[in-house]
């Protein structure tokens, strides 16, 4: 089984268990988590700016309006003391733990051939010569 479909049976297992979460609340003692890669991710500006490549968030206590998409988990966080939407699409999820149950799952790397089309650094540098 490739590293793609692997990662997509373990989306499966992350959005189910949250989806629990986002109707019933954290049971016990429970916590989750999530280790992300930052670039693709929907995060303050300032957050980004600490942490440009990844960043590790829990989610215990402060947070709110935890809604999972086909694509993506989206959760109101606090930074700063400032509430905001954090977009965190499964693509970005590096590590998803449970401590508790003891629960840790790490997501495979994608090759390049199986990760989303980019545009090279070199590219946008052309564009920008052209102005």
């Amino acid at each position: 089984m490739d590293n793609s479909k692997i990662r997509q049976k373990l989306y499966k297992i992350v959005r189910e268990l949250l989806e629990e979460v986002a109707q019933n609340g954290l049971q016990g003692e429970d916590y989750f988590v999530l280790q992300f890669q930052t670039p693709k991710a929907t995060i303050p500006d300032f957050v980004r700016a600490k942490y440009p490549q990844d960043i590790t968030i829990v989610l215990q206590h402060q947070f709110q309006d935890l809604v999972l998409t086909a694509n993506a988990i989206e959760v109101v966080l606090t930074f700063g003391g400032v509430a905001t939407n954090v977009v965190i699409p499964y693509e970005t999820l590096m590590v998803f733990a449970n401590p508790v149950s003891g629960l840790t799952l790490t997501f495979p790397i994608l090759k390049e051939s199986e990760a989303e089309p980019k545009q090279s650094a070199e590219v946008i540098d052309l564009f920008a010569r052209k102005k």
